[in-house]
């Protein structure tokens, strides 16, 4: 479920990381970067300009710096309670942009994907 946080309060909404780790279980960062660079999807990972890899709040958020066409700011990817992941998209100043929850592993590179560089005449 994607939900957009600023748009629909009609004002900004920051980050509250400690009040969003009451639902969330730790994880490995290493495996879901290793997911991420899995061999079949690393070329659409690398193109979102992904760098500063950040382990917040212990293990309970992996944080990245994005450059993509269509989105530019932090991504957090979190675990939830039911073992799927959450992503908060936020602007380098915390502000939440949008978020998706709920995503299966597999699904992963291609829901962030979709937000972050997808366009209409994206091939890959």
């Amino acid at each position: 479920m994607t939900k957009n946080l600023t748009m629909m309060s009609g004002e900004k909404v920051k980050i509250n990381l400690e009040e969003l780790a009451k639902n969330l279980r730790q994880f490995s960062l290493q495996e879901t970067l290793d997911l991420l660079q899995h061999p079949s999807t690393k070329t659409i990972f690398w193109c979102w300009g992904a760098n500063n890899f950040r382990n917040y709040n212990e293990h309970r958020f992996l944080r990245f710096n994005v450059t993509g066409q269509l989105f530019t700011g932090h991504v957090y990817i979190a675990l939830n309670a039911g073992d799927l992941y959450n992503v908060y998209y936020t602007t380098t100043h915390g502000n939440i942009v949008d978020t998706d929850e709920d995503i299966y592993f597999e699904d992963l590179v291609r829901r962030i994907d979709q937000r972050i560089e997808k366009t209409a005449n994206y091939r890959f």
